[in-house]
């Protein structure tokens, strides 16, 4: 495994710890998490279009996401690095603890995620990509549309089994 793919496990592992993050805001689990990011990091949800800058902010961002829902996992299925810019995808399964939807109902989301690194390896901008349509179907605040696979298998072929960058 070369430099820059063991810096983007690292994040990876660290990233996927923000649900843990979320639950104690000022435990050694969000300051290390925190501690991947660069002072000036700012982390872009995109389909919500909100933006956080600052690593007390994407602190912040994190102890939304727990309330979000609590007991949600990422599953990242490729990530690549060049050692300056990342991509991540994956999968994103957890119950619904919002005000809008079905309570509790569970969902999985694909996601990917796109960012870099500054010049001593910490993360710098990570920009999240997610399926918001998607999710709020699951969750039984909208209807699909009449086009989208209503089966029980919506999530069509299996990502992992499809050639990709790394894995």
């Amino acid at each position: 495994m070369t430099k820059a793919e063991q810096q983007l496990k690292r994040y990876v592992e660290l990233w996927g710890k923000q649900i843990i993050a979320g639950a104690d805001p000022d435990g050694p689990v969000m300051k290390e998490v925190l501690s991947a990011y660069s002072a000036d990091a700012r982390y872009l949800d995109v389909p919500s279009r909100a933006a956080w800058e600052g690593r007390e902010a994407i602190g912040q961002m994190f102890v939304i996401s727990y309330t979000f829902s609590n007991d949600y996992e990422i599953d990242v299925q490729r990530m690549f690095t060049d050692g300056r810019f990342f991509a991540i995808e994956g999968e994103a399964t957890g119950s619904n603890h919002t005000t809008i939807g079905e309570y509790g109902r569970r969902a999985v989301v694909p996601f990917g995620s796109i960012g870099w690194f500054d010049d001593e390896g910490l993360v710098r901008e990570h920009h999240d990509h997610w399926d918001r349509k998607g999710w709020l179907v699951q969750i039984g605040a909208e209807e699909p549309h009449h086009w989208l696979n209503e089966s029980e298998d919506w999530r069509g072929a299996d990502v992992r089994a499809e050639p990709g960058l790394h894995t």
